[in-house]
């Protein structure tokens, strides 16, 4: 028998479904090797970007509200550093340099009224003597800013209902409302905290009320 003839019963032809699976292997091959198309990259970079761009503004705003939060921790702290202030000048010496006013100084905080209601304000000037208790302070805070810390007195009498108001009685308080406002967009402009003591001229020990 020729060899031919030999060769082709030992190598039978390609059916069809095979040569099938040959083509798409190559294709399969062709296409493994070829890489990212130019759409395919741009994708991915635009979501690469709005990806970072959210994550960039949320670390800046979570870096503002941190910041805030500590400006408002040391406004809380400076108020109650005044309100020390007081109780170390003792008694009637909180009124040294204060005059006793009808047109007072507005404050920067409704509270602040809120708390002097039913007393006799000193918040006045007394000519050539500088008060020992001042008026305001410039004192700084976080982030370069600046905050201002207000003193306001009212003097009040203890009424036999309990009450503390402006009818002279035996018994003397001094309320001292300590407004510390600093720089702050969340707040309109201008944030506050607001603290008071109340005070006796023969005892220093206050009582607060915070806000």
């Amino acid at each position: 028998m020729p060899d031919t003839a030999r060769a082709a019963r030992t190598t039978p032809p390609l059916s069809g479904s095979a040569a099938d699976m040959r083509g798409m292997h190559r294709l399969y091959d062709q296409g493994r090797d070829d890489g990212f198309s130019l759409i395919e990259v741009l994708t991915a970079l635009a979501v690469v970007g709005v990806v970072l761009g959210a994550l960039g503004v949320f670390s800046v705003s979570g870096l503002r509200q941190a910041a805030e939060q500590g400006r408002q921790q040391l406004a809380v702290q400076m108020a109650l550093d005044g309100v020390e202030k007081a109780r170390a000048l003792s008694g009637a010496t909180i009124l040294t340099g204060r005059g006793e006013c009808t047109t007072c100084p507005a404050a920067p905080d409704a509270k602040v009224a809120a708390y002097l209601t039913g007393t006799r304000r000193y918040d006045g000037t007394v000519p050539g003597v500088t008060p020992l208790l001042p008026r305001t302070e410039q004192l700084p805070l976080t982030g370069g800013l600046t905050g201002t810390r207000y003193f306001y007195v009212g003097r009040c009498y203890r009424a036999a209902n309990g009450t503390c108001g402006t009818i002279v009685g035996p018994e003397s308080f001094y309320r001292v409302v300590v407004a510390v406002t600093w720089p702050g967009p969340q707040c309109g402009g201008t944030c506050s905290h607001v603290t008071s003591a109340l005070f006796t001229a023969n005892n220093t020990d206050p009582l607060f009320q915070n806000s």
